[in-house]
């Protein structure tokens, strides 16, 4: 059981030794990261205000409809948002009657008092 107990006591030992590593690392790390404000091989060099082209599509804002129309044109618009003419009416809740003969292979009887 000696040699257990040493490797537990070596492992105890290298806990500290291994915080002050990764201690030193992180602070490395953020030196380096204040120091440089170089630009990582993943970001572009691009400005912020050139935009790649399928996020241009995606913002465009010249399809939106002004403000200055009146409710019942608004609440055309808002119907059409919302209803798909190839859907149409598909997925309407239809409630069956419950019928105990198709659950239970007999009728279970209704208890007369609870006690």
């Amino acid at each position: 059981k000696k040699p257990v107990q040493d490797t537990k006591r070596q492992k105890k030992e290298d806990r500290p030794l291994i915080k002050n590593l990764a201690k030193h690392f992180i602070d490395e790390e953020a030196e380096l990261s204040e120091d440089g404000v170089e630009i990582s091989s993943d970001e572009s060099i691009k400005s912020e205000d050139e935009l790649s082209s399928s996020l241009v599509q995606f913002l465009d804002d010249e399809t939106q409809i002004a403000q200055d129309l009146n409710e019942s044109e608004m609440q055309a618009v808002y119907l059409k948002s919302v209803r798909s003419p190839a859907v149409g009416n598909k997925y309407k809740m239809v409630h069956k009657e419950f019928n105990p003969i198709t659950v239970f292979s007999q009728i279970p009887e209704q208890d007369e008092c609870y006690i």
